[in-house]
């Protein structure tokens, strides 16, 4: 399998901020004053914008998929080996698209995990979602093609599995 990177599409998070600065400011119009937590919300993603902008827009794939695996820079876990993945599942929470990763040894991948993410991932186990879970939204590259991509990953290591066994009882 020839090495596959996707990226982010570019501008992605202020498309996003400015969705969100037009509720906010159609919310107040409608409203007449904003909520406490839409003002600090609205904070929040001010300094995430911030943050991104002094930052700047980074050139590195976001995810790459190889022959050993499949490696999401945003999880924070390292490659996920094509044999530790047991199932693959599509999810939508809120309006965002997931890939969620049902791992063999998800202690393994979780413990290598920044705290604050195993903490955000617990909402993602509430509608059902493994913790490992890759978001496809604003990514360069459609679901179902990542889907696929994906799905053909591990059926290469289930294919050469099968291989390697039939060859050791020979």
């Amino acid at each position: 399998m020839s090495p596959t990177e996707i990226r982010a599409q570019p501008n992605y998070p202020w498309k996003l901020g400015l969705i969100a600065f037009v509720a906010m400011v159609a919310l107040y119009l409608y409203l007449g004053y904003l909520p406490l937590t839409i003002l600090v919300a609205g904070g929040v993603l001010a300094l995430v914008l911030l943050f991104n902008a002094l930052r700047g827009e980074s050139t590195d794939p976001c995810i790459v998929i190889d022959e050993k695996g499949v490696f999401d820079r945003r999880l924070k876990c390292g490659v996920i080996r094509w044999e530790d993945i047991r199932r693959i599942t599509l999810h939508s929470l809120s309006g965002a698209e997931y890939i969620s990763l049902d791992l063999h040894n998800l202690n393994t991948y979780e413990g290598r995990r920044p705290v604050w993410l195993r903490l955000a991932a617990k909402t993602q186990r509430l509608s059902g979602m493994s913790p490992i879970a890759i978001s496809t939204n604003g990514l360069d590259m459609e679901r179902a093609a990542l889907l696929r991509l994906i799905h053909q990953g591990c059926e290469t290591v289930g294919q050469q599995n099968f291989e390697d066994e039939m060859r050791s009882r020979s």
